[in-house]
């Protein structure tokens, strides 16, 4: 297998990349020296899975059938996410009907379970409908 993005050659530095950008700096203060571990023992059964999923995230693109969408919807997105920004979490709640909107100020892209833990709020929404 090449040194690419998708070989273990280079897993550690892959996720040493992804959580640099959805996590907020206070959060990758307290962690970052778990990543190296986390890093050792999380790897994907399949690398090539792994890159098949990623590929998919940049590619798929259901914009224009958002509007479709019209059972109840929750909408978590954090204001800092540098992966999916602010207006497209925004955007989202435009174009679906039916949806309550949660926007976290002073979160990024890993908003839901790792930093503000809105688990409670999503069953609570799951409840109400």
């Amino acid at each position: 297998m090449s040194k690419g993005w998708g070989s273990p050659h280079n897993y550690k530095e892959l996720i040493m990349n992804i959580v640099e950008k959805i996590y907020t700096e206070e959060y990758l203060r307290k962690m970052r020296r778990y990543f190296p571990l986390i890093t050792r023992i999380a790897k994907p059964k399949s690398f090539r899975h792994f890159i098949i999923e990623a590929i998919a995230c940049l590619t798929h693109n259901t914009f224009e059938k958002l509007h479709l969408i019209k059972c109840p919807t929750l909408i978590i997105g954090g204001a800092n996410d540098s992966i999916i920004d602010k207006s497209s979490t925004l955007e989202l709640a435009d174009r679906i009907e039916n949806n309550k909107l949660l926007l976290y100020e002073n979160f990024g892209h890993s908003v839901i379970f790792e930093e503000k833990n809105c688990f409670n709020k999503i069953i609570d929404f799951l409840k109400n409908k």
